[in-house]
């Protein structure tokens, strides 16, 4: 099967899909500074409802923010194929920006802080199936590899923007208008509107088949019985799971590195950003130069690739170089893009239209969960080993275990999914 395309310059030219990507980008940023200033109102006021919690406000800011995906991911993806993917992101957008709006409201109650971020997330969980399921309305599939390059870059872009310039602009808009006690929500929901507007401006509009009745519980057990019937798409999504897994771990792991070599957890995020860096400047290699890649295994050499960067990872305490680790953090996230793009190009390419939304709603729901029950488990060990061992002995026995796990794991995935391809085409 060739999913190639002649690189990101029809891309460039296809109107429809570069405002999508653009707003896609800004939606995105807006949902990295949103979070930040959750935390920030989370540890910056005195909560006469809930002075001394027993989880930190940070934490319980964090699970309601995950929750909604776990909960409703699935069935907002089941919604999204029976309605317009450009109406659903419109309206999720307004929506969101509403809520944002009322956050000023009630800032002594920190139960209305996780109120409003589960009711803001949860329409988050309707606007990301409709993005993904509305790329294919627009582009061609010829170009889907490139466009899905593009989409990746434009993600770990906002990563690191979102998180690297979030606190700093927040506290810049504080700063110049001083008077406006809103200026943060007024900007943060104001992104969300500048994409609303912008979507407007594609004039693509689907013609949706809707059964006089809905049916859920059913629908949801029909999107899981077509994945594992769909075998291409079953194995892509396996395959990104055990990616994201690894990418929650790595939250983890490079907190314990950070701690190593720098003296301070709090500096992880330099390592998790060398990561986003590294995938979003090889998913632009990948579009631009996706014909020549192909016809290779490359998820099975970005597993291989993984592996063995986070081999590197057990060897950097030794050399204790800041530098080396961020140069390996890069290679591991040209590594992951070689898992994350071909894949979800697979599921594109082999997805029926009518169930797209629910397909990328099932991929979302198990994401989240991927993302948050190995970075528990292995949270657990890595501090039991770290306590028994030492912390670079146990640091390193740990990560020489997780990086066996996925060079197994990501092989025996592979070769399923390779044969689910090779007895389609």
């Amino acid at each position: 099967m060739n999913l190639t395309t002649s690189g990101i310059l029809p891309l460039l030219k296809n109107r429809n899909f570069m405002v999508l990507w653009v707003s896609q980008l800004i939606t995105q940023l807006a949902d990295k500074i949103l979070f930040i200033l959750q935390i920030l109102i989370a540890t910056n006021n005195q909560f006469t409802d809930y002075p001394k919690p027993i989880l930190s406000h940070e934490a319980l800011v964090m699970i309601s923010s995950t929750l909604p995906a776990i909960l409703f991911g699935s069935l907002a993806g089941i919604y999204v194929d029976r309605h317009d993917k450009f109406r659903v992101m419109i309206y999720a957008n307004i929506v969101r920006a509403s809520v944002v709006f009322l956050l000023p409201i009630f800032p002594d109650s920190f139960l209305y802080l996780l109120v409003i971020t589960f009711v803001e997330q949860i329409f988050t969980q309707f606007f990301a199936p409709a993005e993904q399921s509305a790329i294919p309305l627009i582009v061609d599939k010829p170009n889907l590899m490139a466009a899905n390059a593009m989409t990746a870059s434009s993600t770990m872009a906002s990563l690191i923007l979102g998180y690297g310039i979030g606190s700093p602009v927040l506290n810049s808009l504080t700063n110049l208008f001083p008077n406006i006690t809103f200026i943060r929500e007024l900007f943060v929901g104001g992104c969300y509107l500048v994409s609303v507007v912008m979507l407007l401006f594609i004039p693509v509009r689907e013609e949706i088949a809707r059964s006089s009745k809905v049916h859920l519980i059913n629908d949801l057990k029909d999107s899981i019985a077509y994945v594992r019937q769909n075998l291409p798409v079953g194995g892509a999504i396996l395959q990104l799971m055990l990616l994201y897994g690894i990418l929650g771990v790595l939250l983890k792991l490079s907190m314990n590195l950070s701690k190593l070599l720098i003296g301070n957890q709090g500096d992880f995020g330099f390592f998790v950003s060398g990561t986003g860096a590294g995938l979003a400047i090889s998913a632009l290699l990948l579009g631009q130069f996706s014909n020549y890649f192909a016809h290779r295994p490359l998820p099975w050499l970005g597993f291989m690739g993984i592996a063995f960067c986070l081999l590197l990872f057990a060897l950097v305490p030794y050399v204790n170089s800041v530098p080396i680790a961020l140069v390996i953090t890069l290679i591991l996230g040209f590594q992951s893009s070689l898992v994350l793009i071909p894949m979800q190009t697979i599921i594109h390419h082999y997805t029926d239209e009518n169930m797209r939304g629910k397909v990328f709603g099932l991929l979302n729901n198990g994401q989240n969960i991927a993302a948050n029950i190995p970075l528990i488990i292995v949270t657990v060990i890595l501090d039991l080993s770290t306590l028994w061992l030492g912390e670079k002995l146990g640091f390193q026995v740990i990560v020489i275990l997780v990086s066996v796990l996925v060079l197994v794991g990501g092989r025996q995935l592979w070769q399923q999914s390779r044969r689910a391809l090779e007895k389609v085409l």
